[in-house]
């Protein structure tokens, strides 16, 4: 937030003493001595004040401390302002906070003052010595001058022409005369403002905007006191904020590291500031609901700031556009009003973030939304615009979106999906046009669906973690679904293949029987050509055998002798007869391997020639053939015939063996076919929880809208079980006849509204619209729409012939539908919007209500104030905005001063046409002058013409 200027937690302790007040200052070794600056060399000596100061500093950084006001009993006593230690303290400020690498503390000078109880004087931050005169001027001014403010040590109370200052005159001179502002005092001890009922008139008077506190949570009395709750402590108007401080004489900490009592920080307070001055602190008194955090336990205290985890838009920054100047806008984490006259261009900057976060092509956008779009898409020059938006998610890790071409990327980093990036970005914009259509009844049968789902959003907004869940169960169980719709398709597909293999079988079969009388005969005839050829093989596997002769003897002729070359080798007589032997040795192999083949040859002969029945062996397998052939012609057969009797037998047990396997496949399947009625339930219980989450959300809807004064009901939102009536007709159209001008395409839509009509009425006995017509159209006896019972066998033909298409509309969701009924303030009916009796003022404020009323991330809305009633936006509008703020990013382009004001905006921009272009005019919180200048211009057409309107309103 280097460039932001906005409001944010300031961790503040407004009531400390300093070693100024040595009697009640505990530590010694930061007393200060007597003198002060004691004299070296005849020069004043600072470096020992100055060094307790620069010690009294660093302890403020190290407690997190950022705001301190300085508030010693009646300032001090010494005359001389190089003497205040508060003088070192401003001095020493800047110098401290450069060796910290840590910015400046805020430091508002004061005293506190006795007027017959303690009261806090603050004033403007000091940076130089000259502030802490003025301050000791204003004490004198009092009645008190310096050397008079302390009697034997003993503090004076404030005393003017020798009577007791009233916290009237001290309002009067410290707030209305000097700029200051008055807290009274720990208020709630013993002599505090709030312990004595004497008091009340003090209490009344308006000017006193804070009180001190010592303890929290406050006692009951003091609860009810500033609650307004106490009869007696009556106050016109808004009664004061409360704050907790040290009332510090010490620096000591515990073992832990923790204040002690009394100590510098031991009890401290948040407030929402921009830059800390007297306007901020008053404005948060005011404001205190807002702008005021108090820490129950101080030693389990975080920084507000740190808390805000919720996603959000860091920043834009707009540069080479047509219509607005080069500017970067840091948000506030809470809410941001950009505001601006005519043509300033706040709406541009809104339509700029919705384009760089890839809002800009939802379906949640309208038509005129999307021509505005397109219209300020073109004020972006292609070659030179460039938008850039820092976003942070809710683990606080940062990107930065980049928009120069036509679509926006994430410039820091590599994304796998870009389009899921941008899709899942829980960032919701709005344009009044945008606010009118999400409730709008009369429009386009597209355009209502739309709505219908825009307005169910806004319900499923409260439930979305679990609404999500059962999305992808949802999703999950339909595929389950569908992949039995898939089986039970393959089941039909497999019957008929089991069919058709039945059908070869038993052809098979009989072909098989009808050959089966030559069967024997030809097996016999088969066994003898299997034992013929098996001799053949035998005999021509002698061949072998000599081919292994004839390699032995190639080997031994193939010898390649050394001859004389082995003369020249060392011991060449040795490898000469080396190679002799050698030689001798293939010789010896080769006759060897012919003699064994030669011997393997005469006794393979031998088994054939010497065997005694070999003959006759050898005449009945020449036979075998001559015989089969006359056993055929005796039965009437051909050879080839009986030849085909293996194929046959073959094809047989193939067909079989598929008859089997069909079956099997497909009593597998219909296992699992035989679920789907359960996983249909499962399916349908689904829906129901998805509806009884709606139920549950809008129940949560209706309790967050309820009116903030009198409690009462302001909306109340009711979910129907799929009653979307135009969702269905959009789904039913899908499944319409392809000739539409037969009779039952003629009254296809007819058919649709029946079908819508009667679940309706059958709600709490069919588990979902589809489910109970295919109930009616399985038995039309059951069917209880007589104009419906007259076409389900119309019906019946149309789905069996589309059988698949039927199947995806039983898995199609029919939507919940809402509706919105909005009360007056007296408790009557206004309107609903189905019955189309709303107003746009009214529907917007519904819509509206329940946007700020749903968690989520930014809600960006332009104008959201038009057309909407001027006493629900004080009332209810502006307390549901500084609720939401603190958990959810709003960000509005608004003309009306009640959500910047009221709503205590943490960031007002401020935009202004110069010479056709949107320059910056202002920024912050409204506790920066110019930003309340600009408002008063722009929001009320000036201070003065606000001034004339309060002084006609009566007050």
């Amino acid at each position: 937030m280097s460039g932001y200027r906005g409001m944010r937690w300031f961790k503040c302790d407004l009531q400390v003493q300093t070693p100024e007040d040595n009697r009640h200052w505990r530590d010694d070794d930061l007393r200060l001595g007597d003198p002060r600056r004691p004299k070296r060399e005849g020069k004043p000596d600072e470096s020992g004040i100055q060094e307790k100061a620069r010690r009294f500093l660093k302890r403020c950084h190290e407690l997190g401390l950022e705001v301190i006001g300085f508030t010693d009993h009646n300032f001090s006593n010494q005359a001389e302002p190089r003497d205040w230690f508060l003088t070192h303290l401003v001095e020493q400020n800047k110098r401290v906070a450069k060796e910290l690498d840590r910015p400046p503390l805020h430091l508002f000078p004061g005293f506190e003052a006795d007027i017959g109880y303690h009261a806090l004087c603050l004033f403007e931050p000091a940076v130089g010595w000259q502030q802490l005169q003025t301050v000791n001027e204003i004490l004198t001014k009092l009645g008190l001058r310096p050397g008079e403010r302390f009697v034997e040590g003993k503090l004076q109370p404030l005393r003017y022409n020798d009577a007791s200052v009233s916290l009237k005159r001290l309002l009067e001179i410290v707030q209305n005369e000097c700029g200051g502002v008055v807290i009274a005092a720990h208020a709630d001890e013993r002599d505090g403002l709030l312990s004595d009922a004497s008091r009340i008139g003090d209490y009344s008077l308006k000017d006193l905007f804070a009180v001190e506190l010592t303890s929290n949570p406050p006692a009951q009395k003091y609860r009810d006191i500033l609650a307004g709750k106490n009869t007696h402590w009556k106050r016109e108007g808004r009664h004061p904020g409360w704050i907790m401080s040290s009332d510090a004489k010490s620096l000591a900490i515990d073992e832990a590291g923790f204040p002690t009592a009394n100590a510098l920080g031991y009890r401290y307070s948040w407030i929402k500031m921009s830059s800390p001055s007297i306007e901020s602190l008053r404005q948060a008194f005011l404001d205190h609901a807002s702008r005021i955090r108090v820490p129950e336990n101080p030693r389990k205290d975080e920084n507000p700031n740190d808390l805000q985890k919720q996603a959000r838009i860091c920043s834009i920054s707009v540069e080479g556009v047509d219509f607005l100047e080069d500017q970067e806008i840091e948000f506030s984490p809470n809410m941001s009003c950009v505001i601006g006259g005519r043509g300033s261009g706040k709406s541009t900057v809104l339509e700029y973030l919705r384009m760089a976060l890839g809002k800009d092509k939802t379906e949640d956008v309208d038509e005129e939304t999307r021509v505005r779009i397109e219209r300020i898409r073109k004020t972006r020059a292609a070659d030179r615009s460039r938008i850039t938006v820092r976003w942070r998610d809710k683990s606080g890790t940062e990107d930065v979106i980049l928009l120069e071409g036509g679509r926006p990327v994430v410039s820091n980093r590599e994304l796998i999906d870009e389009g899921t990036f941008f899709r899942q970005l829980p960032v919701s914009f709005f344009s009044q046009q945008q606010l009118n259509r999400l409730t709008q009844t009369k429009d386009r049968a597209s355009d209502q669906r739309r709505q219908a789902q825009q307005l169910t959003s806004l319900i499923d907004a409260f439930v979305a973690d679990e609404l999500r869940q059962l999305e992808h169960a949802e999703i999950d169980k339909r595929r389950e679904i569908e992949s039995l719709f898939a089986k039970r398709r393959e089941v039909q597909s497999l019957a008929q293949e089991e069919k058709r293999a039945r059908q070869e079988h038993q052809e098979a079969e009989r072909q098989w029987k009808a050959r089966s009388e030559i069967q024997a005969e030809a097996q016999r005839h088969q066994h003898a050509k299997a034992a013929a050829e098996h001799v053949s093989r035998l005999r021509e596997s002698l061949g072998e055998p000599e081919r292994i002769a004839e390699l032995a003897r190639s080997m031994a002729e193939n010898h390649s002798p050394i001859g004389s070359a082995a003369a020249h080798w060392p011991h060449g007589e040795w490898f000469a007869a080396l190679d002799g032997k050698a030689e001798q040795l293939k010789e010896k192999f080769a006759r060897t391997v012919e003699n064994a083949v030669a011997s393997y040859k005469q006794e393979i002969d031998g088994l054939f020639a010497l065997d005694p029945v070999w003959p006759e062996i050898e005449r009945e397998l020449a036979v075998a053939d001559q015989r089969f052939e006359r056993a055929c012609r005796e039965k009437g057969l051909s050879p080839e015939d009986v030849g085909r009797l293996q194929e046959i037998d073959r094809q047989r047990l193939a067909t079989k063996t598929a008859v089997a396997r069909y079956q099997s496949q497909i009593t597998v399947l219909n296992a699992a076919i035989n679920d789907l009625p359960a996983r249909f339930d499962q399916l349908h219980d689904i829906w129901h929880q998805q509806f009884r989450l709606r139920a549950t959300a809008a129940d949560l809807a209706n309790d967050a809208t309820k009116l903030n004064e009198s409690g009462g009901r302001f909306i109340h939102v009711a979910p129907s079980y799929c009653g979307a009536r135009e969702a269905l007709q959009a789904i039913w159209s899908n499944f319409e006849p392809p000739d539409r001008r037969t009779k039952l395409g003629r009254s296809w839509e007819e058919i649709g509204e029946l079908v819508f009509d009667s679940f309706q009425t059958n709600v709490k006995s069919y588990r979902s619209p589809w489910a109970m017509l295919q109930e009616w159209i399985d038995s039309p006896g059951k069917c209880s729409d007589p104009q419906l019972r007259e076409r389900l066998v119309e019906l019946k033909e149309h789905v069996d012939q589309h059988r698949q298409a039927w199947e995806r509309i039983q898995v199609t969701r029919v939507p919940d539908a809402v509706d919105l009924t909005l009360f007056r303030p007296d408790g009557t009916q206004a309107g609903s919007i189905s019955d189309g009796s709303l107003s746009d003022g009214q529907r917007n404020t519904a819509a509206l209500a329940l946007l700020l009323a749903q968690d989520g991330g930014p809600l960006v809305i332009d104008q959201p104030e038009d057309e909407l009633d001027s006493n629900f936006i004080f009332k209810e509008l502006i307390p549901m905005l500084r609720g939401v703020k603190q958990k959810r990013q709003i960000l509005l382009a608004t003309h009306n001063a009640n959500l910047v004001v009221n709503g205590d905006s943490e960031l007002v921009y401020a935009l202004e046409a110069t010479k056709g272009r949107g320059t910056v005019l202002a920024q912050g919180g409204l506790d920066r002058p110019e930003v309340t200048r600009v408002v008063l211009d722009v929001m009320e057409g000036s201070e003065e013409a606000f001034r004339r309107r309060y002084e006609k309103y009566h007050f």
